[in-house]
């Protein structure tokens, strides 16, 4: 589904954004793809009745992993893209003959603060409620998994994949523009010291790791779990990762003068990474966003367990892998 003048201009439009993030269709893959012609937040997304007819008796599965991310923004604003439209993707998934329909949710909907304390949920298991989720963001994607969890509960075959932080691609070295976790990692790096912080953890995997973990899991035929946690086992502490950019002779500092240098040092960066340093650094009653995004919190991955494929997850970005991609930074 993209949105587009026409079939042509959408096939064009992906194939440039394919280039943009450094990827070479395989001999003969762009002859395969379909651009839908259509609008994810549009009644109907967008598509007239016969194009809707078509897809909904011809389509053997959905893969809908479009959401609006930005830690700044409100749950409203979020909601319009990451909520609203999940009701006709279940509609469209259900009409006709049931399709499997596969979501990525992020790992920020196990988290939440209770009474002053970071509170994370294993797998498979859904807050009750919204309340002590950290942004808007989580806020809207739980809401999305009410939709889905809602239809899976009346039969259609469902599976959210939770996935941690996509990061740069393992092969091209490539980041996706405006990230959040690069922007402090920017901030960090133009500060030139290194946290005393051994319990954190930059919890996330490569983007392209992450793409290839996700479609060989949704290919087990008959297997819609509900909910499945896809995340990097053994991630290394913030202070390794920053040693592995900077270099092993960079200066520790105590962690709370680490976060008045990334304040200082934010000053010379663009103006987007300034403001999001100076958000995530800012002191609250419950700690600065960046203790939550960087705190050390175990995620179970207990699906990839039992199928005895937890092997995949072990340690997907090691030093070597921050030193490759240390460009997109």
């Amino acid at each position: 589904l993209v949105r587009a003048a026409d079939a042509a201009a959408g096939h064009a439009r992906i194939l440039d954004a394919l280039q943009r993030h450094g990827i070479e269709p395989a001999p003969g893959w762009a002859e395969r793809l379909e651009p839908v012609v259509g609008d994810l937040a549009a009644p109907g997304l967008g598509l007239d009745p016969a194009e809707w007819r078509r897809l909904a008796e011809t389509v053997d599965s959905i893969y809908h992993l479009a959401a609006s991310v930005n830690v700044l923004l409100d749950y409203p604003s979020h909601g319009r893209t990451n909520v609203a439209p999940l009701v006709e993707v279940v509609r469209l998934a259900a009409e006709h003959h049931p399709k499997p329909l596969f979501h990525a949710s992020p790992m920020a909907v196990c988290r939440r603060r209770v009474e002053g304390r970071l509170e994370v949920l294993p797998e498979e298991r859904v807050h009750a409620d919204p309340a002590g989720l950290l942004t808007g963001y989580a806020r809207s994607k739980w809401a999305a998994e009410q939709v889905l969890l809602a239809a899976a509960a009346r039969g259609l075959p469902v599976t959210i994949y939770r996935t941690s932080h996509a990061l740069p691609s393992a092969r091209t070295g490539r980041a996706k523009p405006g990230d959040t976790f690069a922007s402090v990692l920017r901030a960090a790096r133009a500060a030139g010291v290194v946290p005393e912080w051994a319990d954190s953890a930059f919890h996330g995997v490569p983007v392209d790791v992450l793409g290839r973990l996700v479609v060989e899991d949704s290919l087990g035929v008959g297997r819609h779990p509900g909910v499945v946690h896809v995340e990097n086992r053994d991630p290394l502490t913030l202070p390794a990762l920053l040693e592995a950019l900077l270099g092993g002779d960079a200066p520790r500092v105590p962690l709370e003068e680490w976060k008045a240098r990334c304040l200082e040092a934010a000053s010379a960066l663009p103006d987007e990474d300034a403001t999001l340093v100076r958000v995530l650094f800012a002191d609250r009653a419950d700690g600065a966003a960046v203790e939550n995004m960087f705190g050390r919190h175990p995620l179970q991955t207990d699906d990839f367990d039992r199928r005895g494929r937890g092997s995949a997850l072990a340690d997907l970005t090691p030093a070597a892998y921050w030193r490759r991609v240390q460009g997109a930074i």
